[in-house]
């Protein structure tokens, strides 16, 4: 289950296709990048995912 997706960076839109997944199931993540927004940015815009995995709850997502 995916329970929250944070933005480290402004200027991101995320959407998410499904929240609870079934081992081996895939969902797909939309990301809408703001051009400017992220000029201001001096390093690559991130996301962090916050799941019930048990080997990795938090995945950080770069985007580029």
């Amino acid at each position: 289950e995916i329970y929250s997706l944070q933005m480290f960076t402004d200027g991101l839109k995320v959407s998410l296709g499904n929240t609870k997944l079934q081992p081996k199931e895939e969902t797909k993540l939309k990301v809408t990048a703001s051009k400017k927004h992220l000029k201001a940015v001096n390093f690559q815009p991130r996301i962090l995912m916050i799941t019930n995995d048990p080997k990795q709850p938090k995945r950080i997502i770069v985007i580029k």
